[in-house]
């Protein structure tokens, strides 16, 4: 069966799947960067990958969760909790 996890999260920015399942990508941390009226504009500082499937260790899901972590997503990715950029 699946485990549980429990951690803080700041967003949700999507789910990704690889070759053994999905994957959750959670905004662990972020910071304010700027202001749209009185609508604040955040970007990502990091992210994790929550498996949602009982995860065995094979080298090309490694692979590819490498390659997915090497992506900065904390240098063009903005969002806001109330205004849609």
């Amino acid at each position: 069966g699946l485990e549980e996890v429990v951690m803080k999260a700041s967003g949700l920015v999507g789910f990704i799947r690889f070759l053994q399942g999905h994957y959750l990508i959670l905004i662990r941390k972020h910071k304010k960067v700027g202001k749209i009226g009185h609508h604040y504009v955040l970007s990502i500082e990091s992210t994790t990958l929550v498996p949602l499937f009982s995860e065995s260790s094979s080298r090309d899901e490694k692979h590819f969760k490498d390659q997915f972590n090497n992506l900065n997503l904390s240098k063009d990715f903005y969002f806001s909790y109330s205004y849609e950029l």
